[in-house]
């Protein structure tokens, strides 16, 4: 229930409504203190007079107003929480969500308007936590009733709100919340015809406020003194013919607005306010535009005739704006034939809010119908696949006027002016039956075993039967305007209000005896309540009188002992009052509860009244008693309140009830169920609520103890339903038959495939194995080939190795002297540099002694100026704490003297003291919070000292740290003297590099040189392979285009002959299902000739073969169709075949294509590795041309060179060789490669000759074209059958798939003829 919370409120005008608020939680303690409290279980409606009263909070949750409650429901769990009204307060008038959905806004009617705020973050979490209230706004700054419109600000939700009040005074309030402070507000200035209905902040600019209604287009902007200016007042330049009545408005995301009028017509302006255009595409044509909202690609408007556009947004400047969708759509008739009733309630309406879920996908709506409706739409083609549902079940829209339980099920009955009676499941909070009707139903009554309702209607009474999904009226009595029905206890007889009198009738006969008529009253009855053992009842009317009726007449009770036959036992009467529900005491034939319009409870015993009464203080137009008659449960119906449920203990004791905000107009209905555990309620504002009843009182649990029902499970059903069922039951049998029969097939026909698969892998395997086997062979012996061939390359390079080996010791000994000279002058070269490098270390030692003391110098100057600072700091703070405490001493002594002058005002204002007194609670919040903003500077000043302090500590670490970088500069220096003797060792290695460098250079020259004199026949050579990869890719394109040709004629011979297979068999199915069926004819017949003596039995039996095999008209149209259907069963299953050898033979030709991908790639290898050769080619001729020209300039040291170069030429001659060897190699491997390319389309061939036989089942034949067929084939079918499979026919197949075999051993053959050429 509601929080306690303690309110501070500007003013004392809202006393009443502010010590209901405080005192809810006390009411709710005394009910638990009493042992019984009441629980919301399920709430079935909505409140539809609400502006904007639906909101998405997550894609699951939706929140909306019912009666006095706002609830969140979940659409995924079906589940509600509820944040109650005030009690007190007129009704909910406004709702609003903060835009991050963690706050809510619900405003209400009351002397003065109130917002509550209530934190519902919680709830997403955990919906079993309670929504928190965290404010109530209220002020002495208006005077209105009411909240037309709130709004949060979406830059600043958790501090900033905007409220729009009503009549009389018509202003816009900014309120700080979080502070319970109204911060600014303007009054709209409301004449004549203008209106106001929306308030808004922008959602760029919180200081921005609109104002928009009938005339009334006002553009608020927050000045710096925080007060309110309207920048525009009109929307300017506008066209004339544009309406004046903005209906609504939304704020776009890039900041702009959008508004629109009564009219249809949708304007867009800027950010500032400033008009802009009219679009194009508005609706126009009178369409009353109610509510609009937002979306990530434009916006949505709803409005008359139930119908939502949307709208998108687009590149063109002059319609920014086109309208893509227009739901209902016209065009969607499916949508009318499955929904009638709910299309007809949406077009007969119209959308007083919208909300659209975060993934777009889900639009919920409200409508003045109070129905709750959402429509499952694509964003992107929304009038395409639009679907309609009630959000949770359709409710009343109209009020409720009869209403009763069931007591043998979970079932409960009511019926409004809407026309329509509906049965609840309240223990599944389900809608079980709704069934309309054409006149208005008054009232209702359940039959106990739950098979049977009466209602009233303006015409007559009807006597229906409950079926599972429908209401069938099986009897009609004659009674106008009937406005209460009841059952007895036992179901046996009900009652019924004939305007002035009372009829009881027998249910199950329908009969009204004489004496069951029952007239007393001279106004009209307007309640009737059984007696526990069915021997009476008690009525109440409207003419200010209570009579308890017996059914029979018995001489030991009522007045003069001698009660005749229509005449009451007791009556009871009352001046001035109308009394509308009666209810007697549990175990008590005279003790009787009534209430009417004198707003109390009376207890009647016999014909005198107990006092003293309970006053309630508002009128009640039901109660209800608990069994045992430990506690009440009263409706109230004031005009101007609420219609909330109150719980009253009995017997009755002041302050000793508790209410629970239930509905927002007067209660109508009242019932209970037997147990004692639920309550229900009823309400002119078509609500229809269920309550948990929790009794705390060990009393009242072992009462509940004591009443056992056991509910029945048992429905209605009319023979034909029956008949329906059976009949679907045996079809389904049949279907699930036939799918059998149907996978046996399909089974059988995928295991063949699968043994045709395996028996041609095999074959494919042991010719794979022959293949490797031959490769084998070949590779074995081109390798004892190599073997040979290399040992007599190692015998030739040993041979050429000594000789180098001599001739490497002799050049290695010439090259030691010239080293030796080499070292002696780099030595010398050596000490000249590390002079040098002396002489510009000392040099740079003394610079940098020379910045270290400038630097020290600079920071002991800096040093002394931060030390100045600090001392002048001190004596600022000084002087502003004694500024502080001067301003600090000033505002308590004002703070003292005008508390003395608000205690003198109480003393002289006694009459106003409640007044006064949260006058001055509200200016000592203001000194208070004066003297909390005195402490906060105090505290600034305290932390801007402490931040000093820290600058000054910073700045001796800043000279610390300096003084730790002079000795790691001094560090360095060693560290330098290190790098120093680590280069002189890497000039030394680098030498040596260098000398090796330059013999390497030496043997390159000669490895050009020979080169040089090889370039020419590689390139020949290269010539010559290129010729044959060219023949060979045309012999393999021609080799491609014969073998798909073959493919193609192996395929359309395999599709004949599966073609004519499959006809064959269908024929042999049918002749075997005909010769079946003759002969159980036959046996039929020869059973019923057994009895050709008797005449009788020979009649019965002739008679039950006509039954059997002899049909109707009809039913032969049937057998027709079911022959027609099985052949189409047929027909789909051989389809869906042809549909998977299809998908098979795609998977079969992506494998192809990716084996074709392979070769491909590995032929791009080859060109690859064949243009790198060229690479290494020309590399090699560039740098014989440098080489040729360095010969020209190089003169006699060249020459000498060239005579070492000869000495060598022993060892390069083994290079030269090893370079040869190394293209046969490759030769080699070329040729490899292209006979793995070969083999490898061979297999691809082969492939494709067994991939599944594809094409196009014959055209369906029509009936008589199949019997003709038939009769035509059916002595020929067996020989056409035998003809099919014979091998001669089998041949030309086995000799076609035999071609590309040969072609494929052509192929493998060429290359190798060629590469042995």
């Amino acid at each position: 229930m509601q929080s306690n919370q303690i309110v501070a409120v500007q003013g004392g005008s809202q006393g009443g409504v502010l010590q209901q608020l405080g005192q809810s939680q006390n009411q709710q303690n005394q009910g638990a203190q009493s042992g019984v409290q009441l629980f919301p279980r399920f709430i079935f409606g909505v409140k539809g007079d609400v502006k904007n009263n639906l909101f998405y909070l997550d894609d699951q949750r939706v929140l909306y107003p019912a009666g006095h409650n706002v609830i969140i429901y979940n659409t995924d769990e079906k589940t509600q929480v509820y944040i109650p009204g005030v009690e007190g307060s007129e009704g909910i008038t406004a709702t609003t969500v903060s835009p991050s959905k963690k706050f809510v806004a619900i405003c209400e009617k009351s002397e003065r308007a109130i917002c509550l705020i209530w934190d519902i973050s919680g709830v997403a979490a955990n919906p079993i936590v309670a929504p928190k209230r965290k404010k109530v706004l209220t002020s002495t700054d208006y005077l209105a009733k009411e909240f037309i419109s709130v709004a949060f600000a979406p830059s600043n939700e958790k501090s900033l709100l905007a409220t729009l009040t009503g009549e009389p005074d018509w202003k816009i309030i900014l309120w700080m919340w979080d502070k319970q402070k109204c911060f600014t507000y303007q009054q709209v200035g409301v004449t004549g015809n203008m209106l106001v209905n929306q308030c808004s902040f922008s959602n760029q600019d919180h200081n921005i406020v609109l104002v928009t209604g009938n005339n009334t287009y006002k553009f608020y902007r927050v000045q710096e003194n925080n007060s309110l200016k309207a920048t525009h007042t009109q929307i300017v330049k506008k066209e004339a013919h544009i309406s004046n009545n903005f209906t609504c408005h939304t704020w776009l995301p890039d900041g702009r607005l959008i508004v629109c009028t009564d009219q249809g017509e949708i304007m867009l302006l800027e950010s500032s306010g400033d008009y802009k255009m009219l679009l194009a595409e508005s609706p126009g044509e009178g369409f009353f535009i109610e509510c609009i909202i937002t979306y990530s690609k434009g916006f949505i408007i709803a409005g008359d005739n139930g119908q939502i556009m949307i709208y998108e947004k687009s590149e063109e400047p002059k319609n920014p704006y086109h309208r893509i969708a227009t739901l209902p759509s016209s065009t969607d008739s499916k949508q009318e034939k499955d929904y009638p009733q709910l299309q007809a309630g949406i077009m007969s309406s119209r959308v007083r809010s919208l909300g659209l879920s975060s993934s777009e996908d889900n639009l919920i709506f409200t409508t003045e119908n109070n129905q709750l409706l959402k429509v499952t739409i694509n964003i992107e083609r929304p009038s395409d696949d639009a679907k309609y549902e009630y959000l949770i079940f359709p409710f009343h829209s109209r009020a409720i006027h009869g209403m009763d339980v069931c007591i043998k099920k979970h079932l409960v009955g009511t019926c409004s002016i809407d026309k329509t009676v509906r049965i609840w499941n309240y223990q599944q909070k389900t809608l079980e039956i709704c069934e309309t009707f054409q006149d208005e139903a008054f009232s209702l009554a359940f039959h106990p075993s739950g098979f049977h309702i009466i209602v009233g209607f303006t015409d007559k009474v009807r006597m229906m039967n409950v079926f599972q999904k429908s209401l069938k009226t099986f009897k009609e009595i004659p009674i106008k305007g009937c406005r209460e029905i009841k059952f007895s206890n036992g179901g046996h007889l009900f009652a019924c209000t004939n305007q002035h009198s009372i009829n009881v009738y027998k249910f199950y006969t329908a009969e009204n005896p004489p004496e069951f008529q029952y007239k007393g009253h001279i106004g009209k009855v307007r309640c009737i309540q059984w007696l526990d053992d069915d021997s009476g009842f008690i009525s109440g009317g409207w003419d200010g009188s209570v009579f308890m009726w017996k059914l029979y007449a018995d001489q030991s009770s009522g007045r003069d002992g001698n009660v005749k036959d229509g005449n009451p036992v007791f009556e009871f009467k009352l001046k001035n009052v109308n009394f509308s529900c009666v209810a007697n005491k549990p175990d008590s034939k005279t003790v009787v509860f009534a209430v009417g319009t004198d707003k109390t409870i009376k207890e009647i015993n016999g014909n005198k009244e107990v006092f003293p009464r309970y006053d309630a203080n508002s009128n009640i137009s039901q109660i209800v008693l608990m069994h045992g008659a430990r506690a009440f449960f009263a409706g109230i119906a004031e005009d101007d309140k609420p219609g909330s449920i109150q719980v009253l203990k009995y017997p009755f004791e002041p302050n000793k009830s508790f209410e629970v905000q239930a509905h927002s107009l007067p209660v109508e209905r009242l019932r209970i169920s037997f147990d004692n555990q639920v309550l229900f309620s009823a309400g002119q504002d078509g609500l229809f609520c269920i309550f948990d009843i929790k009794d705390k009182d060990p009393k009242g649990k072992k009462e509940k103890d004591n009443i056992q029902i056991n509910y029945s499970e048992e429905i209605l059903i009319q023979k034909a339903e029956r008949d329906k069922f059976q009949a679907d039951i045996e079809h389904l049998k049949q279907s699930i038959e036939q799918l059998r029969i149907n996978n046996e097939i399909k089974i059988e026909h995928e295991l063949s495939k699968k043994n045709q698969r395996i028996s041609s892998l095999q074959m494919e395997i042991e010719n794979k194995e022959i293949e490797n086997r031959n490769r084998y062979e070949a590779l074995l012996d081109s390798k004892k080939e190599m073997e040979r061939m290399n040992e007599e390359k190692i015998s030739q390079m040993t041979q050429t190795q000594v000789l180098e080996l001599e001739r490497r010791k002799q050049d290695y000994n010439d090259k030691m002297e010239a080293d030796a000279l080499r070292y002696q002058e780099l030595l010398n070269q050596k000490q000249e540099e590390a002079e040098k490098f002396e002489q510009r270390l000392s040099e740079l030692f003394m610079h940098h002694k020379k910045i270290i003391k400038e630097l020290q110098s600079e920071q002991k100057i800096e040093l002394e100026q931060q030390i100045k600072e600090t001392n002048r700091l001190k004596e600022e703070i000084e002087k502003m704490m004694k500024e502080h405490k001067d301003q600090r001493d000033k505002i308590e002594n004002d703070a003292w003297d005008r508390i003395d002058q608000i205690k003198e005002r109480n003393k002289e204002e006694l009459a106003k003291i409640i007044d006064a007194g949260m006058q001055s609670k509200a200016n000592l919040t203001l000194i208070t919070n004066d003297y909390k903003e005195a402490k906060s500077k105090k505290e600034q000043l305290q932390r801007d000292i402490h931040e000093k302090q820290t600058k000054l500590n910073d700045l001796i670490q800043q000279t610390n740290s300096l003084r730790q970088q002079i000795q790691s500069q001094k560090g360095e220096l060693k560290e330098r003297e290190t790098t120093i003797k680590d280069k002189d060792k890497r000039i030394y290695d680098l030498k040596k590099k260098t000398q090796e460098l330059e013999k390497f250079k030496f043997v390159l020259d000669y490895k050009i040189k020979e080169l040089k004199r090889d370039i020419g026949p590689r390139e020949l050579e290269i010539q010559k392979l290129n010729e044959q990869t060219n023949k060979m890719r045309q012999e393999l394109k021609h080799f491609n285009r014969v073998n798909q040709n073959l493919a193609l004629i192996v395929d359309d011979l395999r599709m004949r002959q599966e073609g004519l297979t499959n006809e064959v068999q269908n024929l042999r199915q049918q002749l075997e299902e005909q010769e079946s069926y003759k002969k159980k004819f036959k046996d039929d017949v020869f059973e019923c000739l057994h009895h050709i003596a008797d005449f009788k039995k020979l009649k019965k039996g002739v008679i039950r073969l006509h039954k059997k095999y002899v049909k109707e008209e009809v039913k032969n149209e049937q057998g027709d169709t079911d022959l027609h259907r099985e052949y189409a069963n047929k027909r789909r299953y051989l389809e869906n075949n042809v549909n998977y050898l299809r998908q098979m033979l795609q998977k079969d030709q992506d494998v192809h294509k990716q084996e074709n991908s392979r070769i491909m790639k590995e032929n791009v290898t080859l060109l690859q590795e064949i243009n790198d050769l060229r690479k290494e080619v020309h590399t090699l001729r560039q740098k014989l041309k440098q080489i040729g020209q360095a010969e020209n300039t190089m003169g006699s040291t060249q020459r000498s060179n060239n005579e070492m170069s000869m000495r060598s030429m022993g060892k390069d001659q083994n290079t030269v060789g090893d370079i040869q060897k190394e293209l046969k190699l490759q030769d080699i491997q070329i040729t490899e490669l292209q006979k793995q390319i070969f083999e490898l389309e061979e297999m691809n061939e082969m492939i494709r000759n067994q991939r599944p036989r594809v094409g196009k089942l014959p055209p369906l034949e029509t009936s008589q074209q199949m019997e003709q067929q038939f009769d035509q084939d059916v002595g020929q079918y067996e020989d056409e059958e035998e003809d099919k499979h014979s091998p001669l026919q089998a041949q030309p197949t086995n000799n076609q798939e035999g071609q590309p075999q040969q072609i494929s051993q052509q192929q493998d053959e060429s290359p190798d003829r060629e590469y042995d050429q």
